[in-house]
């Protein structure tokens, strides 16, 4: 029997909501993805983590103590960096459909198409591509194809 976990939190700081979803299957990979966004829908900062569930406490008390000291060092005067404004993906926090989740793994199997362009397709981050290939069984990290074999697959499927 499988056991998979899903979370979803949101907390608004200042002008900005910052959403953390989480998905974990038992003993295997934890997958963490962070958005930032303002509440026109512009994204002011997004990331993710692949962990394997081992990992997390370490992890936790790794990303705390590095938050907590840049934390301080801008409270210090130094100035922030300006966060590079961008929209979200079309279908960012959307759920998957079984089609959707059908070609995904065809295309991801037959290895000719890379994150950067299932990303696209799927109007999804690439760490939600990622995350969502774990969850399928997939290993998101195979050899991706190059770009000029990629744009011909692309253009064949045109």
């Amino acid at each position: 029997m499988r056991t998979s976990i899903q979370l979803r939190g949101e907390e608004q700081v200042g002008d900005r909501i910052y959403a953390v979803e989480v998905r974990a299957d038992a003993d295997e990979s934890v997958v963490v993805d962070l958005v930032g966004a303002l509440p026109d829908g512009t994204v002011v900062a997004e990331g993710g983590l692949v962990l394997p569930g081992t990992d997390l406490m370490t992890a936790g008390q790794l990303l705390e103590r590095t938050l907590r000291g840049l934390a301080v060092v801008q409270d210090a005067g130094k100035p922030a960096a300006k966060p590079k404004a961008r929209t979200p993906p079309a279908n960012a926090g959307r759920p998957w459909t079984p089609d959707q989740d059908a070609g995904l793994r065809r295309q991801w199997t037959e290895g000719a198409v890379g994150l950067p362009a299932l990303a696209e397709q799927y109007g999804r981050s690439k760490w939600a591509i990622r995350a969502r290939l774990i969850h399928l069984g997939c290993d998101p990290a195979r050899a991706e194809p190059d770009a000029a074999n990629e744009a011909e697959v692309a253009t064949k499927s045109n």
